[in-house]
């Protein structure tokens, strides 16, 4: 308030003076002048009274906050010397304790001790413990493998199991066809020793084999009186296999034929097995096992390089055909599989 009664008067006096030195003409520049001069020294003391306001607010803070101080300086005092009573009591603590602590230092250089040999022990445990594990995972893996080979065993046994069957069914039906074979051997051997037939077994079947010069005259499919007479005397053998299967076939040497009737060998050797069927037919054997084929000159038993060896070659084969439960994999427990 002192400094704007201050610059109130100062105003004042320069507006006086003013006045006495200007002159009339001027007067009104300067008390335009003034005016504005009057307007910022307005400002000036709006400016300072709130200064005023702010610097009072200001020392109202300053002193609530030393206040504040001490009371919190009062109090810190107070706790300083409750903690230096309770050093004082921690003192006389540690002196009582003091006898303790070295027992406890003991105590611990022996714990720590025991502590090492308990680890060593922990380590060598650990050591065993890994041993173990891997030992465990290698037992585990032969017992796999073991497992596994024991599979492949019960496997290859379920196989050898089935081998032996099948051979032992194999031998069985060779024994069976080698018993048949002398059979036949036997009722025929005497057109064997005549030479008017002959007997072989080949890849696994009996064959009877009579030559077609005894069979049929040269270059034709009528069968001759011998032939005939042949044929019944075989056909008498034949009929006692009723459960037996024959595939009769003509052969050929490689003379090519080409006549109206028989254009060539196959409808020759062809014919001649039809021929032959027939007859044996007619003499008893039941037509339903009966088959006919022709092979032409393709299955010579030698080569065609002389006339001995072709009329080896010409031929017609009485085939015994295997029953269904002599072919492996046919028999009637492999049927039902």
């Amino acid at each position: 308030m002192k400094r704007i009664l201050i610059i109130s008067l100062l105003v004042i006096l320069t507006i006086s003076g003013l006045m006495a030195l200007v002159s009339n003409d001027k007067y009104d520049a300067v008390v335009s002048k003034l005016n504005k001069e009057r307007k910022k020294n307005a400002k000036l003391v709006q400016e300072l009274e709130s200064n005023e306001k702010q610097n009072d607010k200001l020392i109202n803070t300053y002193q609530d906050t030393i206040s504040i101080l001490k009371k919190e300086m009062y109090i810190s005092y107070q706790n300083y010397i409750e903690a230096s009573k309770e050093n004082e009591q921690l003192k006389d603590r540690v002196k009582k304790l003091g006898g303790k602590v070295g027992d406890l230092s003991e105590s611990k250089s022996n714990l720590a001790e025991r502590m090492g040999k308990l680890e060593e022990e922990k380590a060598k445990l650990e050591k065993q413990k890994r041993v173990l594990l891997a030992d465990r995972k290698n037992i585990k893996k032969e017992m796999e493998n073991l497992n596994e080979e024991k599979a492949t065993l019960n496997e290859e046994k379920l196989q050898l199991s089935d081998q032996i069957k099948e051979l032992k069914k194999l031998k069985e039906a060779a024994e069976k066809r080698s018993a048949e074979f002398k059979k036949v051997m036997a009722k025929l051997q005497n057109m064997i020793d005549a030479g008017t037939l002959s007997v072989v077994m080949r890849d696994g079947r009996m064959i009877v084999s009579l030559s077609s010069d005894i069979l049929f005259p040269p270059g034709k499919t009528y069968l001759s009186t011998a032939g005939k007479v042949a044929l019944a005397n075989l056909a008498r053998t034949l009929r006692t296999l009723g459960d037996r299967n024959f595939l009769v076939v003509g052969h050929s040497d490689n003379d090519k034929i080409n006549t109206k009737r028989y254009p060539s060998n196959w409808e020759l050797s062809s014919q001649r097995a039809i021929e032959v069927v027939k007859l044996l037919e007619t003499n008893g054997v039941n037509p339903a096992m009966l088959t006919a084929g022709g092979a032409s000159m393709f299955d010579p038993l030698v080569a065609n390089d002389t006339k001995y060896h072709k009329a080896q070659n010409r031929r017609v084969e009485i085939v015994f055909m295997p029953n269904m439960e002599e072919i492996p994999g046919f028999g009637p427990d492999e049927q039902g599989k």
